[in-house]
């Protein structure tokens, strides 16, 4: 979960439910990142608290299973359209975004816009969100495609590198235990 402007730190620990509580005591917004299939029995308590839910994110480029998985919980949760709120290093940067039909570019306009539901995301091409804003908005979204190049590639070698970093400290981790054992 991604809790947007809030003010202070909000435990991991807590059911989601809590926090999405928590996040809206603190003025913020409560978004559903990449609510994966797995997580929807902790997401469903919460499921109609949440301000937004990730209907893209790069994981869909992986399998069909993943894309599916997101755009039913988008719609299960009726929330305002989120694409790639973050990203985990694996996967293309920049091409599932999200534009926010706010009345300003302030904060509270932008929170107030994903509150009301006033996203579209565009993925390659594929519009989820409010369709009457992406339809005003016409040819003028998505225009800016990123291209795939060094970019791309860059980010797949950062998530293998980081992969790879991960295995070797568990590794050295479980031989420093075995030797003090």
């Amino acid at each position: 979960m991604v809790g947007v402007n809030g003010q202070r730190t909000i435990s991991w620990r807590l059911s989601a439910e809590d926090a999405v509580a928590e996040v809206h005591r603190q003025g913020g917004v409560a978004i559903a990142a990449h609510p994966m299939a797995k997580a929807w029995p902790f997401l469903d308590t919460a499921i109609r608290q949440l301000d937004g839910a990730e209907v893209a994110q790069p994981v869909v480029f992986q399998k069909l299973q993943f894309a599916n998985e997101l755009r039913e919980f988008h719609t299960r949760s009726n929330t305002a359209a989120i694409g790639s709120s973050d990203w985990h290093g694996m996967g293309p940067v920049g091409f599932c975004r999200t534009y926010v039909f706010a009345t300003d570019d302030s904060e509270a306009a932008i929170l107030e816009a994903i509150r009301a539901r006033r996203t579209v995301v565009v993925d390659r091409g594929r519009i989820f969100g409010n369709l009457e804003l992406a339809q005003s908005a016409g040819d003028r979204l998505g225009q800016e495609r990123p291209e795939r190049g060094h970019l791309a590639w860059f980010s797949a070698v950062c998530g293998v590198a980081g992969l790879v970093g991960v295995a070797l400290a568990a590794l050295v981790h479980r031989r420093a235990a075995e030797t003090q054992r």
